[in-house]
C-alpha cells in the first residue's frame, strides 16, 4: 500500500521504526494493531518536520500536522523516531496514550 509517494508496512513487521513508548502502547492493543493494519513508513529524518514531509512526500497537509484535524479514513502522526511516521485508522487516534481528541464544528 502507499500515501503519496510513502509505501507503506504493517507496524508489526517493522518494530524498529517505532519508539518504544508507541511500540508499547501498540502492544497493550494486542492483536488490533495487527488487525487494524495500522503501518508505518521510514522517512528521511531531514523530512520530519510537518512542512517538509508533507512536500517531499505528496502527503495532503489535512492529513498530517503535530495537531491532527482530520475528516479523512487515515490519519499520518508521529511514530516517536524522526525517521519513521505511523499511518492509523482515524478511529484509533484516540487510544493512544496522551492524545486529546475532541470534536469542533467549523
Amino acid at each position: 500500500m502507499s500515501l503519496g509517494s510513502l509505501g507503506l508496512q504493517l507496524a508489526s513487521e517493522r518494530p524498529d521504526l517505532l519508539a518504544e513508548p508507541v511500540r508499547r502502547a501498540l502492544d497493550r492493543w494486542g492483536s488490533v494493531w495487527i488487525d487494524q493494519r495500522i503501518q508505518v513508513t521510514e522517512i528521511d529524518p531531514e523530512a520530519a518536520d510537518t512542512a517538509a514531509f508533507c512536500e517531499r512526500y505528496a502527503i495532503p497537509l489535512e492529513l498530517s500536522a503535530n495537531c491532527v484535524v482530520t475528516a479523512a479514513s487515515l490519519v499520518v502522526v508521529g511514530s516517536g523516531l524522526r525517521r519513521s511516521k505511523l499511518v492509523l485508522p482515524r478511529a484509533r487516534l484516540s487510544q493512544i496514550p496522551g492524545a486529546a481528541v475532541g470534536k469542533f464544528a467549523l
